[in-house]
């Protein structure tokens, strides 16, 4: 005759070894729909393009502020015909930036200031480099691209 105790021992034993077996993964699987059967159900996101403004508002090594929509964009030309485009917004108060003074994007607020080229921080407090926002030039004009 079997002990209670063996029972519940078994049935425990059972029921833990049908419950990690069902949690473990060969690491193919994954939680949620398969891509494929929901690509067709999924609008595709597609850029949102915008005219900033003319090419020949921003100086060769400095920058200049421009709105596209909601949002300010800083873009800056380090050489000639190359620009980069950044969010105007300060990553330490959200306070916009103003312009380019030695190579470098200046905060009015609490002294930040950012690398022109890149966004990468150079002074703080300010605690990361500035969003970055593509860009391109075309014919005179500026297009930023989100």
């Amino acid at each position: 005759m079997l002990s209670r105790r063996i029972v519940l021992t078994s049935a425990l034993g059972t029921a833990a070894a049908a419950t990690l077996a069902a949690c473990a993964s060969g690491g193919n699987e994954t939680s949620g729909p398969n891509p494929s059967e929901t690509a067709d159900n999924q609008p595709a996101v597609q850029p949102s393009t915008i005219v900033i403004g003319p090419a020949s508002d921003v100086p060769v090594g400095g920058g200049a502020k421009f709105r596209a929509g909601d949002i300010e964009v800083f873009v800056t030309q380090p050489s000639s015909g190359e620009f980069r485009a950044f969010d105007a917004r300060c990553t330490h108060a959200g306070c916009a930036v103003t312009d380019v003074l030695n190579g470098e994007i200046q905060c009015p607020c609490h002294g930040a200031r950012y690398n022109f080229e890149s966004g990468a921080v150079v002074a703080g407090p300010a605690p990361r480099a500035l969003g970055k926002i593509s860009i391109a030039q075309v014919g005179d004009q500026l297009e930023v691209s989100f």
